[in-house]
């Protein structure tokens, strides 16, 4: 199948697991020794999504919440500018996300004396991935979590949630907040059923948002979704379901 101009390859990158989704076929799924692994994997897979025509693939890549973590960029007196608010969160990731070596940090809408979102990945990955890219002529259309892609989903829901657990099936990320900002952003490793129950609350809790709404969302492992009662579809790029907790 070759990928016309307008169309694009959707490629879900994680420290155990690569999803590889062409444009109007199903997710193939593949396990991984490791991300760098998982991104070889990626790039032998688009060959074949391009054919013998060595055509350049237009392709979004998204991390798992084990590579992209978010955390809280506290309001810092004397802060005036963005960039050296970027400055700062790039000193804070080792101990806010248990990021090891340089990071790329991404703000989300930093405002002078507001909280603020922040996103952290491994420089190392993202050189990885931006070479690898250029050497298989892809053209990244994107690089950025897949929990930000929920997060889109959610805001257009008729009921917002409060609170967002984002399990994508290795790691967990909880975000919270209101229309005025976030006020919880937190990356987790692998958590079962009874440890996400107690990470929401405790995070409900510690936000003052004990008595708001949180949702459960979770990545479909493949496609044959079949949906408990209270869960429902959301519609984003790999699928997911959504399940009210609270």
């Amino acid at each position: 199948m070759l990928l016309a101009g307008s169309e694009r390859l959707d490629i879900f990158l994680g420290i155990s697991v690569l999803g590889v989704c062409p444009p109007g076929k199903p997710a193939r799924w593949f396990d991984v020794a490791n991300a760098l692994d998982g991104w070889n994997r990626a790039q032998v897979e688009v060959d074949l999504v391009r054919g013998e025509r060595k055509t350049r693939v237009r392709a979004r890549v998204w991390l798992s919440g084990s590579l992209a973590r978010p955390f809280m960029l506290p309001v810092l007196p004397g802060l005036t500018r963005g960039q050296d608010a970027i400055k700062v969160a790039q000193t804070m990731c080792a101990e806010a996300t248990g990021l090891a070596g340089p990071c790329r940090v991404w703000l989300d809408d930093w405002v002078k004396n507001q909280d603020c979102l922040a996103v952290a990945m491994e420089q190392s990955l993202v050189d990885a991935i931006e070479a690898g890219a250029g050497q298989g002529q892809i053209v990244l259309d994107g690089l950025q979590p897949w929990w930000s892609e929920v997060l889109r989903a959610s805001l257009n829901l008729a009921e917002r949630p409060s609170l967002l657990a984002i399990d994508d099936g290795e790691a967990l990320t909880v975000l919270g907040g209101s229309m005025e900002g976030f006020t919880t952003a937190v990356g987790y490793g692998h958590a079962t059923p009874e440890q996400i129950e107690s990470i929401v609350s405790r995070a409900m809790m510690i936000g003052g948002q004990a008595n708001e709404r949180a949702v459960l969302v979770r990545r479909c492992k493949s496609d044959d979704r079949v949906a408990p009662t209270q869960e429902t579809d959301l519609d984003v790029i790999f699928g997911a379901t959504l399940e009210q907790m609270k």
